[in-house]
């Protein structure tokens, strides 16, 4: 990202990958308990949005179309939905 950095937080290899994203207001960590009773091997990506978590001093606009440009790019540069690579798209409203 150009005005910034999103940490993600990766885990296990084996796929289709499992991406969490979390609801407006939440972070990654919401989905700490789920991702604990998954087998360690299992692949999941976490990470904060724009705005919250660790991702808070992130530049606005804090609206739906830029987090979902964001979610694009983390996507993307993990090499995700390239090819053989897919993943499953994991949200909760609350």
């Amino acid at each position: 990202m150009a005005d910034g950095s999103i940490e993600v937080r990766r885990r296990g290899r084996c796929g289709p990958t499992l991406v969490f994203v979390h609801y407006w207001g939440g972070s990654a960590g919401t989905w700490d308990a789920v991702v604990e009773r998954l087998p360690a091997d299992r692949d999941t990506v976490r990470f904060d949005q724009r705005g919250w978590g660790a991702s808070r001093a992130l530049p606005g606009p804090h609206r739906l179309d830029q987090l979902a440009d964001d979610l694009i790019d983390i996507v993307t540069g993990l090499g995700l939905g390239l090819g053989l690579d897919t993943f499953v798209l994991v949200g909760s409203a609350i």
